[in-house]
């Protein structure tokens, strides 16, 4: 008798606490306010970060934020596809393109000096100038973008800028246009009229491909660096470069002109693979002081090496010759290879 009333005892105390923490957890879910009340209103997703849609175009940005595509947009004669003219703007072409005219001007147009302008995420195509025209805005960002059949340049961008992920396929002038100051990554240009790339003083590009274009792969100015880039059956040079450049570890291959050419001095060329060119390496013009190692070229047209100026530094150029039935007879670790 004893045991079953501790038993009921034990029961009915386990009720009372499972009710009780019933009810704490149903209290917890009490909405804070009646419906309507201030306490219990939220902000939307818009208001806490306002986006701003584009349904047509001619379209003008004049105040800073945020701006987004809501579908594919077919441009007009003799006008810009989006012109921006404010700082801190971010275009999302959220996947669609913008589609120019015959006689249309730019795709997107950033006119005047702007900062911190994004363009990302999505085609421009078919229009009457450059795709993207930004030659203008500093500190600004043009990532996933694809310009495609465009009369002028592909796209375009001012001073310290950042061009990620792009492609610039079949446009009438250069690919992609950089300058001063500004990373180029993980980008494609094929099949422009001009340069695939052409990048101005202190630019870094690096993982990015140029093929088939209509003058150099890539095209860099003074105190650039170029690295672990593929440019291959470019009209001229796979990778051009004037004074002070860095040119390593990249692959250029039947290029109508020299792999890598170095018109200016103080160059430093290392690394490289050259297969198919004109020429492997080709110094020309006012070049001097140019530190050339450990690159191969195979299979050039003309010679693998060929500079026109006595002050430049190769390193030992070995060829099949130099090698001996347990490998080279000569040893050198900042050898080129020329095959």
């Amino acid at each position: 008798m004893y045991k079953r009333r501790s038993r009921i005892v034990q029961e009915a105390a386990a009720t009372v606490l499972f009710a009780a923490a019933v009810a704490c957890v149903a209290d917890n879910m009490t909405p804070p306010g009646p419906p309507g009340s201030e306490i219990a209103n939220m902000r939307t997703l818009n208001e806490v970060q306002p986006h701003h849609p584009i349904s047509d175009i001619p379209y003008d940005i004049t105040n800073s934020g945020a701006f987004y595509l809501t579908d594919n947009l077919v441009g007009e004669v003799n006008t810009n596809g989006i012109t921006i003219l404010a700082d801190n703007v971010r275009l999302d072409l959220n996947g669609f393109a913008l589609i120019g005219v015959s006689g249309s001007k730019h795709g997107v147009a950033v006119q005047g000096t702007q900062h911190n302008v994004t363009v990302r995420n999505g085609v421009v195509r078919d229009w009457g100038s450059d795709g993207v025209s930004a030659t203008e805005a500093v500190e600004s960002t043009l990532r996933g973008i694809i310009t495609y059949n465009n009369v002028g340049m592909g796209m375009t961008i001012g001073q310290n800028a950042l061009v990620m992920e792009c492609g610039a396929y079949k446009n009438g002038d250069e690919g992609i246009r950089t300058q001063n100051g500004s990373t180029v990554t993980r980008c494609k240009a094929s099949d422009n009229t001009s340069n695939g790339f052409a990048c101005f003083m202190a630019t870094r590009i690096d993982h990015c491909t140029a093929a088939r274009n209509g003058d150099n792969g890539i095209w860099v100015k003074d105190n650039c660096d170029v690295r672990q880039c593929t440019s291959t059956w470019n009209t001229n040079a796979g990778i051009i470069a004037t004074h002070n450049c860095s040119v390593v570890d990249n692959h250029c291959g039947e290029n109508g002109g020299a792999g890598v050419h170095i018109v200016g001095t103080g160059c430093r060329v290392d690394g490289n693979n050259l297969v198919g060119n004109l020429h492997g390496v080709q110094v020309s013009g006012d070049g001097q002081a140019n530190l050339i190692i450990r690159n191969s070229a195979g299979g050039s047209i003309s010679n693998g090496f060929v500079t026109s100026q006595s002050g430049d530094y190769f390193g030992i150029v070995l060829t099949p010759g130099d090698m001996g039935s347990n490998g080279f007879q000569i040893s050198h670790p900042w050898a080129n290879f020329e095959y």
